[in-house]
């Protein structure tokens, strides 16, 4: 079970409205591209983005809510996840520690993870 943290909670669910429910990215992505570790460049013009200057290792949250599809900087790489629930976005985003929570909950071990894009679909982008 993934647990949100009632002192941030404010601060999550305001985020996640304005990544969910508005047209309005909370970091404009239009125009930028992430270039995707085993997948190559991905245009960030569908996906809400928030910044995570708070975590020394996640740099940065993107997801596509229509296609559950997550890009998270990781350092100065960034990788993708397949078939992430909005419930596990809002949860990474109001994490206490975003890197904590990155290996716990979203990152694979080996050969696989829950969110892992070599066993889910992978969506299409131009």
């Amino acid at each position: 079970m993934i647990r949100l943290h009632t002192r941030r909670l404010p601060k999550t669910i305001a985020m996640l409205s304005v990544m969910l429910v508005s047209s309005v990215p909370v970091v404009s992505a239009a125009d930028d591209v992430a270039n995707v570790k085993y997948r190559g460049p991905v245009p960030l013009d569908t996906f809400s983005c928030v910044q995570t200057p708070d975590s020394s290792v996640i740099g940065r949250i993107c997801y596509d809510a229509t296609e559950r599809y997550m890009i998270v900087l990781v350092r100065q790489t960034y990788y993708h996840y397949c078939e992430v629930d909005a419930d596990t976005v809002a949860a990474f985003v109001g994490a206490p520690s975003a890197g904590k929570f990155y290996n716990r909950y979203i990152r694979g071990e080996g050969s696989g993870g829950p969110f892992d894009c070599r066993t889910r679909r992978v969506p299409e982008y131009p």
